[in-house]
């Protein structure tokens, strides 16, 4: 009985997309639909062919239910310059409103050459608890947006971008959740980025307690941003490269953030920022900065009355010049110290409360 039913809902998930053909546009010559029901599916589409066919291509996988996988890939190997797309849209754990899933996982590997107008497109949404998602994409003008949700446990999401223009948008609800994010290189930080790497942006939204986000970006005209809530969360930004901007706003308890940026060039001109509010406890930011005109700013706050001893530390140094650091803390028993190796440098520390200690060195 548990085999004929198994083979009925098979036969309903291939007739589903026969009854409904799904509109391709003209424009992808490579185009691949996949629709799977059930526990343990195994979704592959490979769009290379050998490294042989030009060319757009299209990926759909729709999986609903638990331990399922999926794997992409898609190769445009002689783009026209104007509007090549590697496009993949993939959806695990649920249908619209379902329940969800566990232990789904996909991986995405896009690769193009580099030319003004080409890109690669990933968008992946995970309906499930213990979601792992691996997008890499090679080339210029690379997008993924990534979501991770149901209350999820152990989501991991990684993505790794190459080339310039590139952006990567992770929005990770889990507990001991892990974002990973790698623009300008495949391989994180103390590697070498690709010779092109430039005005990447990167946005993580990750909600939930131990979650650890991790970005590292090379090149310059940059851009982090992360927002994280809950407990015990951690963040790490590092660039590598001139005029880099990176924002990390915590919102919880026992948290911390960490930046470093290294100046690219004989320039620098890079842009840090952490704030760590409501009812901050127990918190710790750090900002560390190379060349010329950089810019950090720590902000610690107690807007319930209950927060206190949290630390923040500013380190501008190596030859650097016209730095400002800005540390503003509110509540109990915290502590700011600023060192400044360079010429021209301002500090400001501004503290409101009690038992408050600030240490400047210039």
């Amino acid at each position: 009985m548990k085999k004929l039913l198994v083979s009925a809902v098979s036969i309903a998930a291939l007739a589903a997309p026969a009854m409904a053909q799904e509109f391709v546009p003209a424009e992808y010559e490579n185009s691949a639909m996949i629709e799977q029901i059930g526990t343990a599916n195994s979704a592959i589409i490979d769009q290379t062919w050998g490294n042989l066919l030009n060319g757009q291509s299209l990926a759909r996988v729709t999986q609903t239910g638990n331990g399922n996988s999926a794997d992409v890939k898609q190769m445009t190997v002689s783009p026209d310059f104007t509007s090549d797309l590697n496009r993949t849209r993939l959806t695990q754990g649920s249908n619209s409103g379902g329940p969800g899933g566990d232990n789904n996982e996909a991986v995405i590997r896009q690769i193009h050459k580099y030319g003004p107008g080409a890109r690669n497109d990933a968008l992946v949404r995970q309906v499930t608890d213990n979601g792992n998602v691996r997008v890499r994409q090679s080339g210029s003008g690379n997008e993924t947006t990534l979501t991770q949700r149901r209350n999820s446990v152990e989501a991991f999401a990684r993505i790794d971008q190459n080339g310039w223009d590139n952006v990567a948008e992770v929005d990770q609800r889990s507990d001991n959740g892990r974002v990973v994010v790698n623009q300008g290189t495949f391989s994180g930080p103390n590697n070498i980025g690709s010779p092109d790497a430039m005005f990447s942006r990167v946005f993580v939204d990750s909600r939930g307690v131990n979650s650890v986000v991790r970005i590292d970006q090379f090149g310059f005209g940059n851009e982090a941003d992360v927002y994280e809530t809950g407990t015990d969360g951690k963040v790490d930004v590092f660039s590598d490269g001139d005029f880099n901007m990176a924002a990390v706003y915590q919102d919880g308890t026992l948290q911390t953030a960490n930046i470093s940026q290294v100046a690219g060039g004989a320039t620098g001109g890079n842009f840090a920022s952490i704030t760590q509010a409501v009812s901050d406890e127990g918190s710790t930011a750090i900002i560390s900065q190379e060349g010329l005109f950089s810019e950090s700013l720590i902000t610690q706050s107690d807007l319930n009355g209950e927060g206190g001893f949290s630390t923040a530390t500013s380190t501008q140094t190596s030859d650097a010049s016209n730095a400002y650091s800005l540390i503003e803390q509110d509540g109990t028993d915290h502590s700011a110290t600023v060192t400044q190796a360079s010429a021209y440098a301002t500090s400001n520390v501004s503290q409101f409360g009690i038992s408050q200690t600030a240490n400047v060195t210039q």
